[in-house]
């Protein structure tokens, strides 16, 4: 988690993290042995929640002040073994106490 407060009056809040998914993880073992459309959700919770809705800077669902969706797609016959993605949620207000 990295926070950044400074003298301004906003104060910037960002938080950020990594989620990576490989086939031990049996929800997404149909994106090595399925076919066509498949999709992988995992719920990102932040360590600490916004005041209020942050910005996202990652294609995320369900965003709150608490935490918000990933959601991976793979289609046709394509197998894939293992991804992941890094995010970054910011607002100009403090955390929620």
């Amino acid at each position: 988690m990295i926070c950044i407060y400074s003298e301004a009056t906003n104060p910037m809040h960002i938080q950020a993290g990594i989620h990576a998914v490989d086939d031990n993880n049996p929800d997404f073992r149909s994106f090595r042995d399925g076919e066509g459309e498949r999709s992988f959700e995992h719920i990102v919770r932040f360590e600490q929640p916004f005041a209020t809705v942050p910005k996202i800077l990652i294609t995320a669902e369900k965003i709150s002040a608490s935490g918000f969706t990933l959601r991976y797609f793979t289609w046709g016959n394509t197998q894939i073994l293992g991804l992941g993605a890094q995010w970054m949620a910011f607002h100009e207000s403090p955390i929620s106490q």
